[in-house]
Order: structure tokens, then sequence, then C-alpha cells
């Protein structure tokens, strides 16, 4: 009797509010890894990004605002050595 199938007709329960995180829009996501380009965060924030945020999105995204502001400093300075 232990190794018997799930009844299909039979619902899982659904989760619990405190175990479902909250999805994280594009401006939480961008606006964590500028202002963690920074270094200066709100413990209240950081606290709120550590469950809303995707670890996935966020790596992503400072991947990306990486490359933007390495890619900016090389135009700046060759603007300025021009």
């Amino acid at each position: 009797m232990q190794n018997d199938p799930p009844d299909p007709h039979i619902s899982p329960d659904p989760p619990d509010q405190a175990t479902t995180r909250p999805r994280s829009s594009f401006g939480q996501t961008l606006s964590a890894v500028l202002w963690g380009f920074l270094g200066v965060r709100k413990r209240h924030h950081f606290g709120r990004d550590a469950t809303s945020l995707n670890p996935v999105h966020l790596i992503v995204m400072a991947v990306v605002m990486a490359a933007v502001l390495v890619v900016s400093l090389v135009m700046l300075v060759r603007f300025i050595t021009r």
C-alpha cells in the first residue's frame, strides 16, 4: 500500500501563502543590480530582494549590466583620448 501511485482525482494541497514567493518585476531586478554596483542597500530592501528575486534573472541582469558598464567606459575613454 505504501507504493501506490497518487490518486489523479485528488488535487494536492495549495501552497501556503508563506511558502510562495512574490515575483519581482524587471524594474525591481534592475534596481537591485544597480544598487549592488554602488554597494549601498538598505537592510529592508535586501531582505525583500532576497525573498522575491529569481537568482537566474539576477545573474543574467548583473552580467548584462557589467558588460554595459565596460562598453560605456571604453567608449568614454576613446572619446576623451581622441
